[in-house]
């Protein structure tokens, strides 16, 4: 039986001693034998229990995870049509590469027939409204982990590749309205709901640009998005106040119809922001593939898909204000990858943009938003 001897001290803790029993003493004698005997190996044997270990404050351990994560930007601009599903995004990226003398299936529907038949007035004027556009891979503050990059400026040519993007990042949210689109131009144009029916054919997708195999005669490539904040940004260095209406063939060089007081802004770039990517983003192109992190995690990794001219490919920090290719006509590529009834059907009323009021984006072309063919 153990005694309980209280004993109290002035300025100090109450204290309990007990009265051990000769057994008890003798237990206690072995028990600290045997702890002398281990200390140099361990002394966990002897520990009354481990100690506990205090996680650090909320905030603390966010601020340790934030220092290890890094943002994630891939900026879209060229000639790119974009085709949103539930949960996911498709850029297709229109197939205007072709030699010095393309033939009419290589063109827009309906613009073979209107180019000059002397062949050196031809060429003349595919390139100043028809330029070729090369499909490539860019980074900026980016260190290439794995992969293949030939030239750190130019970028790597994707043609005929399907590009995907893989990271911890999850979800994803879109927001397009900036994107051109038939309904677009029938408010720009002032055209009536008459005038406009029929209209929705001029965007929708031929869906079988977004089956399995790509279809390069149309594509050059394709971009698929799952994850991040998605967002059509209008161009603004080349002055915020820019407007479109939009025109067809048939309108004059200098005409751009429409009331200034209906024109509207066009996004000229497509911009996917992932937030708190943590470690290695993988870039899979076709059946190669490119693995990256940043040089400095402060700030953002960059991706560039671009859909380009030469003139923008081979001077890629020149600011598209300062080219001189407008080419707003390019946007007639796009027609290529609508539904095969509407390609050439309704060539007369392919439209693309004109400026109503302020600057062209120079070489950055306004870019378009297709329905999924539904």
């Amino acid at each position: 039986m153990k005694v309980a001897v209280v004993s109290v001290y002035e300025g100090g803790p109450r204290k309990r001693h007990y009265l051990m029993s000769s057994e008890e003493k003798h237990i206690m004698k072995q028990r600290l034998l045997t702890c002398a005997l281990l200390l140099p190996l361990t002394l966990a044997g002897c520990k009354q229990s481990d100690p506990k270990v205090t996680p650090p404050p909320p905030q603390v351990a966010k601020e340790a995870a934030d220092a290890n994560t890094y943002t994630l930007k891939i900026a879209f601009f060229g000639l790119i049509a974009f085709v949103q599903d539930a949960d996911k995004v498709h850029a297709l990226l229109v197939n205007a590469d072709y030699g010095s003398d393309p033939t009419e299936e290589q063109l827009p529907p309906g613009v073979f027939s209107e180019l000059p038949t002397d062949p050196g007035e031809r060429a003349d004027e595919l390139k100043a409204s028809y330029p070729p556009h090369r499909a490539r891979i860019r980074f900026r503050n980016a260190h290439i982990v794995a992969g293949n990059v030939p030239d750190p400026r130019k970028g790597q040519s994707i043609w005929g590749k399907d590009v995907t993007f893989s990271n911890n990042v999850q979800g994803i949210s879109v927001d397009l309205s900036s994107l051109s689109r038939s309904r677009k131009i029938a408010a720009t144009r002032g055209l009536s709901a008459v005038e406009a029916t029929g209209f929705s054919s001029l965007d929708q997708v031929d869906p079988d640009l977004l089956s399995t195999t790509l279809d390069t005669q149309r594509l050059s490539a394709r971009a698929l998005i799952t994850a991040g904040t998605v967002v059509a940004k209008p161009i603004t260095d080349c002055g915020g106040d820019t407007t479109y209406s939009f025109k067809t063939a048939a309108n004059s060089f200098l005409e751009c119809p429409g009331r200034p007081e209906d024109a509207v802004k066009l996004a000229e770039e497509v911009v996917v922001t992932q937030e708190n990517v943590l470690g290695q983003t993988v870039i899979a192109i076709g059946s190669d593939s490119i693995t990256i992190e940043p040089d400095d995690p402060q700030k953002p990794v960059v991706i560039e898909i671009v859909n380009q001219i030469d003139e923008a490919l081979d001077d890629p920090d020149k600011s598209f204000c300062e080219m001189d290719h407008l080419h707003l006509t390019a946007f007639r590529w796009f027609y290529r990858l609508l539904m095969p009834s509407a390609q050439r059907a309704s060539a007369a009323n392919h439209f693309f943009p004109c400026v109503q009021r302020g600057v062209a984006g120079g070489a950055k072309c306004p870019e378009v938003e297709l329905g999924n063919g539904g």
